[in-house]
């Protein structure tokens, strides 16, 4: 019973800050709607990789499960439940990760296929020209330009879904656009974060039609975040 108040306060606060955690965001309806499933995802054993699932908001997951087709080309930077995700799915995916223990821990959960091709590139030490950097505290000082430079193996406009979860996102974003179809789609997580600002108005200057995914997430407790969701023009 202390474990379910505790929740219940959680949540209720979460729903209560929204407004002034992220005053440019709408809350998604009916929230408490969720509360149910994320209060079974915060039980022990449940995480991404267990439920095989991309760490998301709830409202983006519901997104996903009703509009990811079999068949589809996905493109993700940063590998995980995601990864085997889109691969259940039937997907043909692409994954590259920076973090080589965490890399070989996703590939003991994954199946490669002719279907599945994994990348692993781990920064370096800054060198070259541009240097792309991440934010990260761990990360902070190395390159990462070969890992965004991934992008470049996929041919123009061959992606359905591109995910950005990962290191340097907004060089990610930029290397990654004119890889996505004309009326394919962006995911990008974390999108509330001030630093990640310049990725966004990158995608709204072309014309990306975006949806904010704002709200509670599986696994997390103590917070709301967003993930958001940027179509590409479909042209003429």
């Amino acid at each position: 019973m202390f474990a379910y108040l505790s929740q219940l306060r959680s949540y209720r606060g979460n729903i209560r800050k929204f407004k002034v955690n992220f005053p440019q965001l709408s809350l998604p309806q009916q929230p408490w709607s969720y509360f149910g499933e994320w209060r079974k995802s915060l039980s022990t054993g449940r995480n991404p990789m267990a439920d095989r699932k991309p760490w998301v908001t709830i409202s983006a997951l519901i997104w996903l499960e009703s509009n990811v087709q079999e068949g589809w080309t996905v493109f993700e930077y940063g590998m995980g439940g995601s990864t085997l995700y889109f691969t259940d799915r039937g997907c043909l995916v692409t994954s590259v990760e920076h973090h080589k223990e965490w890399y070989h821990l996703v590939l003991e959960k994954l199946t490669l296929s002719r279907s599945t091709t994994a990348h692993i590139e781990e920064p370096s030490q800054i060198a070259g020209n541009p240097e792309i950097t991440s934010e990260f505290k761990q990360w902070k000082g190395l390159n990462f330009e070969n890992y965004v430079r991934i992008a470049e193996t996929m041919p123009d406009e061959s992606i359905d879904l591109a995910f950005v979860d990962g290191r340097a996102r907004i060089q990610c974003i930029k290397a990654i656009m004119p890889k996505v179809k004309k009326g394919g789609y962006l995911l990008f997580d974390n999108s509330e974060r001030p630093r990640y600002k310049p990725g966004i108005e990158m995608l709204e200057k072309e014309g990306w039609q975006t949806t904010h995914f704002a709200g509670p997430g599986f696994y997390e407790k103590g917070k709301f975040w967003c993930t958001s969701l940027f179509r590409k023009p479909s042209g003429n």
